[in-house]
């Protein structure tokens, strides 16, 4: 058997009779009319007596950045799409452990630095916003001081794998982006 990803599934394509499976059909679209030439497509439940499935895996494994780039305490950053819906990430290394945050702060949900990549205080302890001079913790994003005193930076799961950070969450960025916008409170 042959499998090969498409549209965030692993898809056989044979079975077991060696015919080619095509589990999207491409139909013309209601919207052009008769002769038109738009197409969409439309997922299809395989029929008939062949043996073939599908595995549902993650759509996405997005790559946010080398382990080896990052110093402890240090900081990355990594812009994930295009406005109005890009996913702005501050990846951090502290005391040998890697963490990522939204680079949004909490209080009025701007980026965290004026400069790019200078997330950190003087004394590399604390995130700082440039914007109103809130600290928050780096392992835990907490803020401990400035206008959004106990609220947190909005952290990310990550994994770890071949000396490399991913993106954990099966969602694309953009629609973690979207959804971490709908969730504002203005």
């Amino acid at each position: 058997m042959a499998f090969h990803l498409q549209d965030g599934w692993i898809v056989e394509r044979a079975c077991s009779i060696g015919r080619a499976i095509d589990c999207h059909k491409e139909l013309p679209s209601p919207l052009e009319g008769e002769g038109g030439r738009a197409l969409r497509k439309r997922r299809l439940r395989p029929e008939g007596g062949c043996r073939h499935s599908r595995f549902n895996v993650a759509p996405h494994v997005t790559f946010l950045c080398k382990i080896e780039s990052l110093r402890d305490p240090g900081t990355q950053n990594v812009v994930l799409g295009e406005p109005p819906d890009e996913l702005d990430i501050v990846i951090v290394q502290t005391q040998g452990t890697r963490h990522a945050y939204i680079n949004s702060c909490p209080h009025e949900h701007i980026p965290l630095e004026t400069f790019p990549n200078h997330f950190l205080t003087e004394d590399k302890k604390y995130f700082l916003c440039s914007g109103h001079g809130a600290r928050f913790v780096l392992a835990t994003g907490e803020c401990i001081s400035g206008p959004c005193l106990g609220r947190s930076l909005a952290r990310l799961s990550i994994e770890e794998r071949d000396g490399a950070i991913y993106l954990a969450d099966p969602r694309p960025p953009q629609d973690i982006a979207r959804s971490l916008r709908a969730a504002r409170w203005w």
